[in-house]
């Protein structure tokens, strides 16, 4: 944010961001100070587990860890540092609900010059006095008085101290002597960031005022498009319609001067379709003699083809019987011829038996 940008660079606070929009914030769980010790503070805030901007700042706090810059600027740059992360601080705090202020006990609790950073940076922001959020409470406790240590009451937006001082009467009856403080310093830094937001607020005004003239004139530019392009559809329409007029008109006028020759050729046709329709069962009547006799002639010529292939069958079964006949008759014979051949050989081997006992008894 621009109002930052007078106490860090954009890197610092984008570093400061990206810590308290990680796991460590803890909302409504902050703890602001004034007027009491650092250490009073973190130890208060340490026991009742919440934080402190040294709490939420993690190791941007802690000049041994790498990510502090402590060590790399000069005491009036850390102060400065340390100026916008309050800001920063208070600003997250400002979207919660409520926040808790260490501070001494009443009449006197905070810095009679208004000039601590509590004071002019952070509440103003807590409070919304800077055109910021708002915290719907800010809540006192006096952690330097016994017994008070976790005696919370409500300071604003309305303000209950004498419920904590009729508890604890006003303790500071002396006069305190505080720490002198650059007044002047730190009411131009409230004042620095007023006028940041305020010139922020005006820009974004502007540039709201801008988006919405755009918008204005694109849309009535939109308008017109639209209302000229209506403009065109209803000229084509016109231009149609004439051009449809102008067509009728022509069909007519060609209706009109070939009227006595369609006349003519409807007549004609007319004619031809009488006559065809009067010769018609003439005409069928011929066509059907025509087929009746060609399937008499097909059906003679079948019936011819017919006996032929009857009589052809006729003269193959008596071949084919006679056939059979002279074949029973082969075999018959050759069975007589196979007998006689074996009865010649059983005669031949046994004249040969018959010569060879003759031979025999011969020697």
């Amino acid at each position: 944010m621009a109002f930052f940008r007078q106490y860090l660079t954009a890197d610092e606070e984008a570093q400061i961001h990206q810590q308290f929009q990680g796991d460590i914030w803890r909302r409504n769980n902050q703890v602001l100070w004034s007027g009491i010790l650092r250490d009073e503070a973190q130890r208060w805030a340490d026991e009742h587990e919440m934080q402190t901007l040294t709490t939420a700042m993690g190791p941007l706090m802690d000049s041994s860890h790498p990510l502090c810059l402590r060590n790399k600027k000069s005491i009036k740059a850390w102060r400065q540092y340390i100026k916008g992360a309050s800001a920063i601080f208070a600003w997250y705090i400002s979207r919660g609900e409520k926040v808790t202020v260490l501070s001494p006990p009443p009449p006197e609790r905070f810095h009679p010059s208004g000039a601590t950073s509590y004071q002019a940076i952070e509440e103003p922001i807590i409070r919304g006095k800077l055109e910021t959020r708002t915290v719907s409470r800010i809540e006192m406790v006096h952690p330097t008085v016994k017994g008070a240590e976790n005696t919370h009451y409500q300071i604003w937006p309305v303000d209950e101290t004498t419920t904590w001082t009729a508890k604890f009467g006003e303790l500071n009856v002396q006069k305190r002597c505080w720490r002198v403080v650059k007044k002047r310093l730190l009411i131009s830094t409230a004042l620095n960031i007023r006028q940041f937001l305020l010139i922020g607020r005006s820009k974004r005004e502007k540039r709201n005022i801008a988006k919405k003239e755009k918008k204005k004139e694109q849309k009535g530019s939109e308008e017109k498009k639209v209302a000229k392009e209506e403009k065109k559809r209803e000229k084509e329409k016109v231009k149609l319609k004439q051009e449809r007029e102008k067509l009728e008109q022509r069909v007519t006028l060609a209706m009109a001067g070939e009227r006595p020759s369609l006349s003519k050729l409807i007549f004609q046709l007319l004619h031809a379709l009488f006559i065809t329709l009067i010769m018609l069962p003439h005409t069928l009547v011929k066509l059907l003699v025509q087929r009746r006799d060609e399937i008499d002639r097909k059906a003679a010529d079948f019936e011819a083809v017919r006996g032929q292939l009857s009589t052809a069958v006729k003269e193959r079964d008596k071949r084919i019987e006679t056939q059979s006949d002279e074949l029973v008759e082969l075999n018959e014979r050759y069975d007589m011829l196979e007998r006689a051949k074996n009865s010649i050989g059983k005669e031949i081997l046994k004249r040969k038996a018959e010569l060879e006992l003759v031979k025999r008894s011969l020697h």
